[in-house]
């Protein structure tokens, strides 16, 4: 057994990671680019609109000439944006259909200068020609006139930074909006920085936002963007760099991070097979499943194991179902009884007997397929309050010491320890009662004050870490959510945490790769066989493509 450090300073950790800023945070990394580099913040607009403009063309196959435009355009400088991709759009030959929400006297002083440009520049005097309809939304002017019309409809209303409902025409246009995104054939909707309507402080505004297609936002994403429910209206997301220097974003106080591909191909490279690679130096896990009720799941956590790079596995299941097992699991897997209770889960007295051989794991998976009989409660308890190496403690292990009152019961301060619940797991855990309302300082608060890396599975997991930072999963799909995928995850988390080990890997970080392993495995299911079909099996079975992909 290699000891791995519980500081995470002491760890091989990653690059730069991308940030999530705030509104507030995203203004301060603006006001600071303007004032160190020089750049105004009519040159940062101007980006902004010509990086909107790249993700059009591409929209369209890089013609927009004839392309119909509807932009909704609010008074701040997410108006402003829109005023100046109008004008982009207009110079390459678009048809465009300026819509203010507002009047031009109530602008911000960019959206103004942009409104006046406009406005010149397609007057019917201008050397130009031509002109570009700019409209003042009004009682007599319906939103159903601006869609139906369009091919592509540009919402630059709100942006970030929303906090109250949107109400009047915005209300009505994005209702509207929404309704005609249901429609098989319509217009294509982009929204500029966030949908327009959405709010992270308000649950409910994904229910009163728009919707968009595709969504362009600047610098960092915000938490409007990447975050469940939010995340659904922004269709696919572009992340522009628009010139703000990355020492200035990482300066932000933000902890929540968006995983990213590069991430999972930077901890393949840091934990990459070397010619004088064996199965020594990769890591030995251990996992403890299985009752006689859930055989199943202690097969599909060590076959899972066995594809994530780990050196050696060895599953311990009660000695009354290794029968049922053994034939199941592949020749490579190590499998060995512990006593059983005579109900086919774990006797508390196999604590001690595996607690006797523990020193030669790199780390210990438990949980999946337990059972919630009381012996193997104590069980549990006994692994979890005595071995100093990671454990991934998942499923009927959680609730072994459900409310989790006292960390110490864990040994989460002296060991790692990556705890990996569902929603109703975690508030059984937390003493949470109803639902999430704000997920991200839910996971943030358990971690922290109980010392442990808290994966929240569900829509987007998260990933909290005992020194405050929080991963957020853009991969997988509701297709996961069925029996078996959790024992996969944990196969495939225990494998990646025991080479970690090995290796001096950072654990939270190697936490957050295989959480973005295990979704994009389920992507690639999903892809083979649809959410209703796909299975646990499959997922695992992706593993092999999930792994090529990213390393080639």
């Amino acid at each position: 057994m290699r000891a791995f450090a519980l500081s995470s300073s002491v760890c091989v950790k990653f690059a730069s990671m991308r940030k999530v800023l705030t509104a507030a945070e995203m203004r301060e990394v603006d006001r600071l680019t303007i004032q160190q580099t020089g750049i105004s913040s009519a040159v940062l607009m101007e980006t902004a609109a010509n990086a909107v403009v790249r993700e059009i063309l591409r929209l369209f196959n890089q013609n927009i000439s004839g392309k119909r435009f509807a932009i909704l355009c609010g008074k701040g400088n997410n108006g402003g944006d829109g005023l100046a991709v109008a004008r982009l759009l207009y110079l390459l030959g678009g048809q465009c259909r300026v819509f203010l929400l507002f009047p031009p006297d109530e602008f911000s002083p960019d959206a103004r200068a942009n409104y006046h440009i406009l406005h010149n520049l397609t007057a019917e005097d201008s050397p130009f020609g031509g002109r570009i309809g700019i409209e003042r939304l009004s009682v007599n002017n319906k939103p159903v006139d601006i869609f139906e019309s369009a091919d592509c409809i540009i919402d630059a209303i709100f942006g970030t930074g929303l906090t109250k409902p949107i109400s009047g025409f915005a209300a009505s246009l994005s209702e509207r909006e929404r309704e005609i995104f249901k429609r098989n054939r319509r217009p294509a909707v982009l929204s500029i920085d966030v949908p327009s309507g959405l709010s992270a402080e308000r649950t409910e505004s994904a229910d009163e936002a728009f919707i968009a297609d595709l969504t362009v936002t600047f610098t960092s994403p915000k938490p409007e963007n990447v975050i469940a429910p939010f995340y659904r209206n922004n269709g696919k997301l572009v992340i522009a760099d628009i010139g703000s220097p990355n020492k200035l974003i990482e300066k932000q106080s933000s902890k929540v991070f968006l995983l990213e591909a590069s991430d999972a191909v930077q901890w393949l490279k840091s934990s990459e097979y070397t010619y004088d690679s064996y199965k020594n130096r990769r890591g030995h896990l251990a996992i403890i499943a299985g009752s006689a009720e859930y055989s199943g799941a202690a097969v599909l956590a060590a076959t899972a194991a066995m594809r994530s790079g780990v050196g050696l596995v060895t599953l311990f299941v009660p000695e009354g179902i290794s029968g049922k097992v053994a034939p199941r699991l592949l020749p490579e897997i190590i499998i060995k009884t512990l006593p059983d209770n005579g109900s086919g889960g774990f006797a508390s007295s196999a604590a001690e007997l595996f607690l006797a051989e523990s020193d030669k794991f790199e780390a210990v998976a438990v949980g999946c397929g337990l059972g919630l009989d009381s012996e193997t409660k104590v069980f549990v308890k006994k692994l979890l309050s005595e071995l100093k190496i990671p454990v991934i403690v998942d499923a009927d292990a959680l609730n072994a010491f459900a409310p989790l009152e006292d960390a110490s019961v864990i040994n989460a301060k002296t060991a790692v320890r990556i705890l990996t619940p569902h929603e109703g797991e975690f508030r059984r855990l937390s003493g949470i009662e109803g639902h999430l309302r704000d997920r991200i300082a839910a996971v943030g608060d358990f971690a922290m004050r109980n010392s442990v890396i808290l994966v929240l599975k569900g829509e987007r997991v998260l990933i909290g870490t005992a020194d405050g930072r929080i991963f957020v999963n853009p991969t997988g799909n509701s297709g996961l959510g069925k029996a078996g995928n959790g024992d996969t995850l944990t196969g495939l988390l225990g494998g990646f945490i025991a080479q970690a080990a090995a290796l001096g890997l950072d654990p939270a970080e190697t936490t957050a790769a295989a959480v973005y392993f295990a979704g994009t495995a389920g992507d690639i299911a999903q892809q083979k066989y649809g959410k209703r079909v796909m299975t646990a099996s499959d997922v695992r079975d992706a593993f092999t493509d999930a792994f090529r992909k990213f390393s080639n």
